[in-house]
C-alpha cells in the first residue's frame, strides 16, 4: 500500500516534494521548530533526538516520535519506529510530534 502525507499535493512531483522536505516542523506541545534535514537518511531519527533535547531541554527523557499526515490513518497520531527514519519517512511528511515516552503511559 502506498503511503503518502497528506499535505502532498495530487500529481506533485517527487522533485518538487523533495524540495518542500528538506525541511521538517517538530512539535512538543504547543510549541514549534522548523529543522533542516540532512540528504543521508540514516541520520535522521538521531537528529531529530539531538534537536528535540536542544530545544526543550528532554536530556534524561525516551522521546516517542508521532506524525499525523499518513494516508491510511489522516489526522489520527502514528508512532514512528527509528526504522521509519532510515527509510526515509521524513520525505514524506512535514511534521513530527515528539512527547516524553513516561507521558505516553508506557
Amino acid at each position: 500500500m502506498l503511503i503518502y502525507s497528506t499535505f502532498r499535493e495530487q500529481g506533485a512531483s517527487d522533485s518538487n516534494l523533495k524540495l518542500r522536505c528538506s525541511y521538517v516542523v517538530l512539535h512538543n506541545g504547543e510549541e514549534r521548530v522548523l529543522v533542516p534535514l540532512q540528504k543521508d537518511t540514516s541520520v535522521h531519527y538521531e537528529l531529530l533526538v539531538q534537536y528535540a533535547k536542544e530545544e526543550w531541554n528532554l536530556e534524561n527523557d525516551e522521546l516517542v516520535f508521532e506524525t499525523k499526515e499518513l494516508n491510511v490513518c489522516p489526522s489520527i497520531p502514528v508512532k514512528l519506529r527509528r526504522e521509519c527514519f532510515v527509510a526515509g519517512i521524513l520525505n514524506d511528511i512535514g511534521n513530527v510530534f515528539v512527547t516524553r515516552k513516561s507521558q505516553k503511559g508506557a
